[in-house]
């Protein structure tokens, strides 16, 4: 029974309905308003620098979208935050592949996004589709999962910094983000942790399952993983669920 304001409970009589109080929701980055809302909030909240570079070009309310994908990446991975540091919008010419839709630096942690499709939002999402279409990338994912894709390469990096930590591992550092041989480690142990009947359809066939891209190399699994993880949670294929557990 609840008690009285200022004394104790009387059984067998109702007081006062007492009122809900709601809670209020916590901020997020799509409650932003504007360009410098977003960038302060993402400073404030996750120490991650939105440089100006050509953010302004594109449609605000995508980057927001896919600033959001990145939140949710953020909360999945707490662990990982710090090796998030950066948030751009180049133009092509200043993408190392112009016709991609973004990019991750592992060396600087800086995920940047191609204004070539986030200027356009409707003809990046047409793209996208046809990608869809044509089992490029994970079933079930948006435009919005160009951003947790490309956290998937951060959070190869987070694993780097967690096992290389010390300024004289720079060099190791440097060879294990090219060579990818953290990814290769990641996807090994989450094809161990599948049962037997997954297992058995071999390495290769349960990249293939991820997307046509996931199969270019061990660090575009992990990061297609971590998308068709983030986009379909528990629909998600085998290996993706797997990769996330690791």
């Amino acid at each position: 029974m609840p008690a009285k304001r200022g004394g104790s409970s009387t059984q067998g009589k109702s007081g006062p309905a007492e009122k809900k109080v709601e809670k209020k929701s916590e901020p997020s980055a799509m409650d932003a308003q504007n360009t410098d809302e977003l960038i302060q909030y993402m400073k404030k909240k996750y120490g991650i620098s939105m440089y100006k570079s050509d953010l302004d070009k594109a449609d605000f309310e995508t980057i927001k979208e896919q600033v959001s994908a990145l939140e949710e990446v953020l909360q999945e991975f707490p662990g990982a935050q710090k090796a998030f540091r950066g948030f751009e919008v180049l133009k092509p010419k200043a993408m190392a592949k112009p016709s991609y839709y973004a990019q991750a630096s592992m060396m600087s942690g800086v995920i940047m996004l191609n204004s070539k499709y986030f200027a356009n939002p409707t003809a990046a999402n047409a793209k996208y589709k046809l990608d869809l279409a044509t089992k490029f990338h994970p079933e079930g994912t948006t435009l919005r999962n160009v951003t947790t894709h490309e956290a998937g390469h951060i959070l190869e990096r987070a694993l780097v910094l967690k096992y290389l930590p010390s300024v004289s591992d720079y060099a190791a550092r440097v060879d294990a983000y090219s060579g990818g041989r953290f990814a290769d480690e990641v996807v090994r142990r989450a094809v161990n942790r599948l049962g037997k009947a997954d297992k058995s359809m071999g390495k290769s066939y349960l990249r293939e399952q991820i997307s046509r891209y996931a199969t270019t190399n061990f660090q575009e699994t992990l990061a297609e993983g971590v998308a068709d993880y983030m986009a379909n949670r528990s629909k998600a294929k085998p290996l993706s669920k797997a990769i996330y557990k690791v």
